[in-house]
């Protein structure tokens, strides 16, 4: 059985988690910074891609691999475990990120600025970093 949106996966394989949004964000920021050093489009999606591959290759190891469970003794959700479902959707909102950030570069390219970069830089890790301390107090993975 799949879950498509849910807290976390410490019952049921879902498809969308609070942490979605981070791979999300990570599209959009990765392939910002990559058409900021003036690479092609085509080039900034397929490395920010192949990096993410990576990533969900190391959470495939660490879930298939060394057999994580899905929640520690104390009943949180364990965040080293991701299904296969958690893994496609993770996948398909990072490479939705990309796609949205070339759109908008390419509607308007005046937003390629070291300043918007720095603002976006900021406004990233404070959300990567809420989420990443928020995830153990409000039990979400």
């Amino acid at each position: 059985m799949i879950r498509f949106i849910g807290k976390n996966e410490s019952e049921i394989d879902t498809f969308i988690t609070p942490l979605t949004f981070i791979h999300f964000l990570s599209g959009l920021y990765i392939t910002y910074g990559l058409k900021y050093m003036k690479k092609s489009d085509v080039f900034a999606f397929l490395v920010y891609n192949f990096i993410h591959l990576v990533y969900e290759i190391k959470d495939y190891i660490l879930t298939y691999y060394y057999k994580k469970s899905r929640s520690y003794e104390n009943n949180k959700p364990n965040i080293l475990y991701n299904s296969y479902t958690n893994s496609l959707g993770d996948m398909i909102f990072g490479l939705l990120g990309s796609l949205l950030i070339i759109y908008l570069i390419q509607y308007d390219n005046k937003i390629l600025t070291k300043n918007n970069l720095l603002v976006f830089t900021l406004v990233s890790m404070m959300i990567t970093l809420s989420f990443v301390f928020g995830s153990s107090k409000y039990n979400i993975a």
